[in-house]
């Protein structure tokens, strides 16, 4: 329970961020996509956390939630790190790419705004799958982002091809 609240300004502030980005993406002003660009590019690279080092430990300071050792599937499946880690590389990979190429096309260099719904899918169901497998209270932010991107794109409430 600590956890959650402790990530409960974030979740605020991504609320706000994402309310304003609908806004502007609704208004069809030039800044929504590129917000939504960022936020995309932003949301695949953060991923990259899980093969960081964790910063030092210390009574104030909460757990590294990007620890693949304390995963479920080497707790309780008793699966090699070696092998979580193989794993959650390539799903990183996925990821990364995807929310890239989904960035461009939100904003329309080098990648056709067709693209952008089949791409978002792709790259939110790749981090979910990776956040399942990294789970950890602190990344729920992450679930949601992964969540209200397919909603987005599902709904279809939004896609760079109706600008």
């Amino acid at each position: 329970m600590k956890t959650l609240l402790g990530i409960l300004p974030w979740a605020v502030v991504l609320a706000v961020g994402g309310i304003a980005i609908w806004f502007l993406l609704d208004q069809e002003m030039a800044i929504g996509p590129w917000l939504l660009a960022g936020i995309l590019l932003g949301h695949g690279l953060v991923h990259g956390l899980y093969f960081v080092p964790a910063p030092a430990s210390g009574p104030d300071r909460p757990t590294w939630p990007f620890d693949l050792g304390r995963s479920w599937p080497v707790r309780s499946l008793g699966l090699g790190i070696g092998l979580v880690r193989a794993g959650s590389l390539v799903l990183f990979l996925v990821v990364v790419v995807a929310f890239t190429l989904a960035a461009l096309a939100t904003v329309g260099i080098l990648v056709p705004a067709d693209l952008w719904g089949p791409l978002v899918i792709v790259g939110a169901a790749a981090s979910l799958a990776m956040l399942v497998v990294g789970f950890d209270a602190m990344l729920a932010l992450g679930i949601g982002i992964d969540i209200v991107l397919l909603v987005v794109v599902l709904g279809p409430l939004w896609s760079p091809a109706t600008t």
